[in-house]
């Protein structure tokens, strides 16, 4: 299974919020570039940006930043979501260097919206995000309920061709409660690329997420809190 390091980024900050509540910071750092070289130390070797900013205001807020990561680290396999509701900031990052976007609210919002995506760039360069709660997708740094079902959504999405999809469940985000298997488990029915996100908290999570076929788990709180250890999980030493 490919675990993924994930460097969520507020007013220029790394952070990790609880349940995505902007007001409950788990996690600060100041140094979000920093922190991606050492898990690229580590042995990592693709890296989850988001930019919570832009997330919630609908255009990206800290692209300068997002875009020195993936000059630094130009080996690494970087994916960059948060405020990507454009073909024109899409094509920022992926000619910037990125190998993939990641989309929520624009992909609910513009029902066509993904299909103009992968016709432009790829299925590879596209990942759809199903960020829910109780089951419902919530939208713009998930403070915008949608009202619509993550498995209508994803059938929609599916029908113009999108293969690669991140789930998070947003109640378990950031509390180290473990993820929500038998969601994923409906969503791994599909023939589509599944990324865990949400709760992940144990080598044991990560295992029984990779025999109920998931493919790749996205961590964040608990690489930050210690809770999984970075040569373990990548079998490598810090460089430094």
């Amino acid at each position: 299974m490919k675990v993924i390091p994930a460097i969520d980024i507020l007013d220029g900050r790394a952070v990790s919020l609880y349940q995505g509540d902007f007001e409950r910071k788990e996690f600060e750092a100041d140094n979000p570039l920093e922190l991606a070289e050492n898990f690229i130390a580590h042995g990592a070797d693709e890296l989850h940006l988001v930019d919570l900013n832009g997330a919630r205001e609908g255009e990206p807020e800290n692209v300068d930043l997002i875009m020195d990561i993936i000059e630094n680290l130009s080996g690494a396999d970087i994916q960059v979501g948060g405020g990507i509701r454009s073909l024109s900031t899409a094509r920022k990052y992926l000619q910037g260097g990125a190998r993939a976007i990641v989309v929520g609210t624009a992909a609910v919002k513009n029902p066509h919206f993904m299909g103009e995506m992968i016709q432009e760039f790829s299925p590879e360069s596209v990942i759809a995000s199903l960020d829910a709660r109780e089951g419902e997708l919530a939208l713009s740094g998930w403070e915008e309920e949608s009202g619509i079902g993550v498995n209508t959504q994803l059938s929609r999405l599916i029908d113009q061709g999108v293969a690669r999809f991140i789930y998070t469940d947003i109640n378990r985000d950031g509390t180290l409660r473990g993820p929500d298997i038998s969601a994923l488990k409906r969503l791994g029915r599909h023939e589509i690329e599944i990324t865990a996100s949400g709760g992940i908290s144990s080598h044991r999570e990560i295992e029984e997420l990779e025999k109920n076929g998931i493919d790749r788990a996205i961590i964040g709180t608990a690489i930050y809190k210690g809770e999984l250890d970075l040569k373990e999980l990548w079998g490598k030493e810090n460089a430094d």
